[in-house]
């Protein structure tokens, strides 16, 4: 009998069938496991009926046995490793790891650089190629998903004047034809809880309007169908769907790296951030606007003074759908420049 064969280590035994352990004394003999109960003797399995689970440091070491029976050593048990190799059965990978501490590293900056590509790289790519691929009537039911949860949680009906109601919708199904043809929109009229002007898109054809962006413009019905364009240009390029769909792949990522995610799911806050749009989306979607408008005879100066405003106003302390947009001087005098170009 080698030494290692007569190494004797304290275990708690579990037979599989009660939550009860029992002590236990096991050492290796002839190619066998031998454990020693107190009460019912001795007992022997062959090492190819073991299953060694992976040695986490200072965690007790788990040994799988026939008939969903364990034993479990302390995690200090001095010598099992060394007992375990001398039968001829290796550490597993994470026990290589954990005494390897340039394979550890190694592992953990691989595993940073993994996740950082999927938030930056792969999950855009995803999003984009699930978006081109995702049937009209999906992107509506998502919209239409959307559209209500924020109705529980962050909006309410409008108060604007039917007529006025009325008149834009029917001036902006108007302009929707004429450069967008073929794509179905439409204007759903509300008003924000928090008192903020905001206008945004949803999947699947609807552009919400609040309330209180149409009391920041005055009532002027050629800014708020500026506004209105510049949300057109975002269905158009599907800029709020793509948000979407990588705003809840962002989610599910975080839910796998930190836990639970389906409370924020079900948060409008949440998914209005998801409803933002990356700076060249909103440069993208205000040079759709301003053709437009420039086709449809709209002048563009008070578009100009409205965002001109908008910065007064609000300067460093945008709201969050604003965040993302150019400075509203630099928006204005583009839009002024264009317009003298075209002599509008």
């Amino acid at each position: 009998m080698s030494n290692n064969d007569s190494h004797v280590f304290d275990a708690r035994y579990f037979d599989g069938r009660v939550a009860h352990a029992q002590p236990a004394r096991v050492w290796f003999h002839g190619g066998e496991l031998v454990m020693l109960l107190r009460a019912s003797g001795a007992r022997t399995w062959p090492l190819a009926q073991l299953r060694v689970a992976e040695q986490v440091q200072h965690a007790p070491q788990v040994v799988m046995l026939p008939h969903g029976a364990s034993l479990q050593l302390p995690g200090e048990a001095a010598g099992f490793a060394e007992a375990l190799a001398a039968q001829g059965v290796r550490p597993g990978l994470v026990q290589r790891l954990q005494r390897a501490w340039a394979a550890s590293a190694a592992a953990l900056l691989l595993l940073v650089g993994l996740v950082a590509w999927c938030w930056l790289v792969g999950l855009p790519l995803a999003a984009d190629w699930m978006v081109e691929r995702m049937p009209p009537a999906w992107e509506q039911r998502l919209g239409a998903q959307v559209l209500e949860t924020l109705d529980r949680r962050s909006l309410l009906p409008s108060g604007l004047d039917p007529g006025q109601r009325e008149r834009l919708a029917r001036r902006f199904a108007q302009l929707a034809r004429q450069q967008t043809p073929g794509l179905v929109v439409r204007v759903e009229f509300r008003r924000s809880r928090d008192g903020s002007p905001n206008a945004f898109a949803l999947p699947g054809g609807t552009i919400v309007l609040l309330d209180q962006l149409v009391d920041f413009a005055e009532h002027d019905d050629d800014v708020v169908l500026g506004v209105l364009a510049h949300e057109l240009g975002h269905q158009q390029h599907r800029h709020m769907t793509r948000s979407l769909v990588r705003g809840l792949g962002n989610m599910a990522l975080a839910g796998l790296l930190w836990g639970d995610y389906s409370s924020v799911a079900s948060n409008a806050t949440a998914l209005l951030g998801m409803l933002s749009h990356s700076r060249e989306a909103e440069e993208e979607a205000d040079g759709f606007a301003l053709r437009a408008l420039v086709d449809s005879g709209i002048g563009v100066e008070g578009l100009a003074d409205f965002f001109e405003r908008v910065d007064e106003k609000y300067g460093d302390s945008m709201p969050e759908w604003l965040a993302t947009h150019p400075a509203g001087a630099d928006r204005a005098q583009r839009l002024r420049d264009a317009a003298d170009a075209v002599g509008r």
